[in-house]
């Protein structure tokens, strides 16, 4: 005789899920869990409910033993295999999404309700669908665009942000909560403060038919990506402050995920990056350029070029100024010393000079800044005293214009300008590794003192590189960046500043 195998249908599970949500709102009205005040419609199990309280619901075990069966492809994977879901995960996310809405309408906590039919049908079609979307927002300061309208950018959205001190929240509230629905959860109460405008919220989208983890990760370092590239590409001064990862419907299994990159702190100095769906063309292209690099990594811990690439990006994070002085002498080291280490003060010196300069920073002034700042470092990590006194002179000597400017800015000038030679050395070395006679390539042996020694190769080697990324679009970066402006003083309204 067979085995009868059990068919359930989707109204059997709408029938069980009514019946789970009737015994859930009982408990939680009990428990004066619920109503939820308008303004904090989002509930979270563990932290404003106790899970077990309605998992031991004679309901809420039928509810997950209807979700087994009659979607057993998606819950019968065994334990520990990628992207293993629970029915209770689902029961919990239908659960609050049915509070949220039901208390931002304003509505009787009826399971009977057309608000409650919507998120049972919407449960449904999320367990049918063979994938989900999944999405990762992160806000930025000293980014907007250039119409203050959102902007595609490759896979990225800008979203700019009020400047408003009064809205800018309830702006960054809206426009997360537009892409993640119940975004605000992930703050767990404890809203992050944030206020450095302009600010903008940066926004790109996957898809996930196992692991959203996994996928979230993957966006969250496609914005790791981009914030490099335009870094590299427009000098700006934009640092993040903080990112919210989730799926994209309201009925979801995984709850919205926070992550804090720095405190308020607001920066002392601004330099603000406006794109443009122009700057697609440039950025990507830059990109492609790295992709192409044949960068050997074959049981390699980490290369020199990697290294250079994540303490430029690691400088951006709100550290005190002594670390982002190490983190960015580090990479000035990583990318231009080469595999010779003696006399690397020297070494850097002269070749920042002899690659970098140009219209606005002579030789002179690169080899004189590099000196000082990669003085400051020696002294920071090999044992030495770093006497105030010591950091003024060297600051005063810098060829930065800080006269009449207060300290810490002064300080944060000279962070900006090791920054900015970092950042033009890395362009320098992306280009001049490309192509297929590259001139210094990432591998093997060059002699470049001896290249640099000579007028007309070192004349060379400064005009390939500055001819390649004006082909792509972009000359102006492999100039020294605008002057920053000192946020202190000036303010919102921003004035005009240009590209």
């Amino acid at each position: 005789m067979g085995v009868t195998t059990l068919v359930l249908s989707d109204e059997d599970v709408r029938a069980a899920a009514t019946a789970f949500l009737s015994a859930a709102f009982t408990v939680l009205e009990e428990q004066r869990v619920v109503p939820r005040p308008r303004w904090d419609p989002y509930l979270r199990v563990g932290r404003d409910y106790w899970g077990p309280d309605l998992m031991f619901l004679p309901e809420f075990k039928r509810f997950e033993q209807v979700l087994n069966t009659h979607f057993s492809e998606r819950f019968d994977k065994p334990l520990g295999a990628r992207g293993r879901e629970f029915p209770s995960g689902y029961a919990f996310g239908l659960l609050e999404a049915c509070i949220a809405r039901l208390t931002v309408r304003d509505e009787a906590f009826d399971s009977e309700s057309a608000t409650v039919r919507t998120c049972i049908d919407e449960l449904l079609r999320t367990l049918a669908a063979p994938e989900h979307e999944v999405a990762c927002c992160r806000l930025v300061s000293h980014m907007t665009t250039g119409d203050g309208a959102p902007a595609e950018i490759g896979n990225v959205t800008v979203v700019p942000i009020s400047v408003t001190p009064s809205s800018a929240w309830r702006d960054i509230d809206d426009q997360l909560e537009q892409v993640i629905p119940a975004a605000t959860v992930a703050f767990n109460r404890d809203r992050p403060l944030a206020h450095d405008p302009p600010e903008s919220l940066l926004v790109v989208r996957g898809r996930s038919a196992a692991d959203s983890f996994e996928e979230m990760t993957r966006l969250s370092s496609e914005i790791d990506r981009f914030m490099m590239l335009i870094r590299l590409l427009f000098a700006g001064t934009a640092e993040p402050f903080f990112e919210v990862r989730g799926e994209t419907q309201l009925v979801r299994y995984v709850s919205p995920v926070f992550a804090q990159f720095r405190r308020s702190r607001r920066s002392l100095i601004r330099r603000t990056t406006r794109l443009s769906a122009a700057d697609s063309a440039p950025i990507s292209a830059l990109g492609e350029l790295i992709d192409t690099l044949g960068v050997e990594r074959t049981n390699m811990v980490v290369t020199s070029f990697d290294m250079a690439l994540l303490k430029f990006s690691s400088s951006y994070l709100g550290e005190p100024w002594f670390e982002q002085v190490v983190d960015l002498s580090t990479a000035l080291e990583a990318v231009l010393s080469g595999t010779h280490k003696e006399d690397i003060g020297l070494r850097l010196r002269s070749r920042a000079s002899a690659l970098l300069s140009g219209p606005g920073d002579p030789g002179r002034d690169i080899f004189q800044d590099v000196g000082e700042l990669y003085g400051l470092r020696s002294e920071l990590v090999h044992g030495g005293t770093l006497k105030l006194k010591r950091v003024r002179k060297a600051l005063q000597r810098l060829a930065t214009p800080s006269a009449g400017m207060m300290e810490g800015v002064q300080v944060a000038l000279g962070v900006d300008r090791l920054r900015d030679l970092v950042r033009r050395a890395i362009l320098a070395r992306i280009i001049l590794a490309s192509g297929y006679e590259p001139l210094w390539p990432l591998r093997g042996d060059v002699v470049v003192d001896a290249a640099l020694a000579e007028d007309a190769e070192r004349d060379r080697w400064r005009s390939t590189w500055r001819e390649e990324l004006a082909a792509i679009g972009a000359a102006s970066a492999a100039d020294r960046a605008r002057p920053a402006a000192d946020a202190l003083r000036d303010d919102p309204p921003l004035q005009a500043d240009p590209r």
